[in-house]
């Protein structure tokens, strides 16, 4: 679906919540962990060596943003800081090396249900906020909203070179609180799309 609506929308290049170093820490060591993934499957249900492997392959954001940047020449920005992906990335990775099937079990799982978790979460946290925030006594720590500042900094900076632009990113930085993403780029009057909704492509219509 992603990869449709960016030919509805035909954006000048696309800017991505992914950091290089995700990118390139899992080129270099995906071989390496679907290896080891392999040897420990035999210990692993089917739900949590799913989860495992889709931590372990590129996001199906990066996938459909690389597709549409290839086929129309455009740039693709990875946007986001290393500092994230590197705190899991190398956890994963000595975690597959120490081969700890507790704990391996655990994030296995946790990953698989992720997915169908934010899917019904992010509808009720954009739709009604103050009682989603209310409901899961939610809090922001101080790197996320800096984490925001860095990212809509590097957002104009890439709009300066290139309109339009099409930012894909996760529902938690479009809530309308100060400091998040969405507050700090309103200037701009973006243009919001979410993917669970029927037809996303007809709604950026309007």
């Amino acid at each position: 679906m992603l990869f449709q609506v960016l030919e509805h929308l035909c954006p000048a290049a696309i800017s991505l919540e992914m950091s290089r170093f995700s990118y390139r820490f899992r080129q270099r060591q995906r071989h390496r962990w679907l290896k080891r993934l392999q040897e420990l499957a035999f210990a692993l249900d089917k739900a949590a060596l799913e989860g495992l492997q889709r931590l372990i392959d590129l996001p199906f954001e990066f996938k459909a943003a690389q597709r549409y940047a290839r086929k129309h020449r455009l740039p693709l920005y990875l946007t986001d800081l290393s500092a994230p992906a590197q705190k899991y990335l190398r956890q994963l990775d000595h975690l597959l090396e120490t081969g700890d099937i507790s704990f391996l079990k655990r994030l296995g799982q946790a990953l698989w249900e992720e997915p169908q978790k934010h899917l019904s979460l992010a509808p009720r946290a954009i739709q009604n906020p103050e009682r989603f925030f209310l409901h899961f006594n939610w809090r922001w720590k101080p790197e996320d909203l800096r984490r925001d500042s860095i990212l809509a900094s590097r957002i104009r900076r890439r709009l300066r070179h290139r309109t339009p632009l099409v930012h894909i990113g996760g529902y938690e930085h479009l809530l309308p609180y100060p400091g998040r993403l969405l507050k700090q780029l309103e200037d701009l009057k973006p243009a919001v799309i979410f993917l669970w909704e029927r037809n996303p492509a007809k709604e950026a219509e309007g």
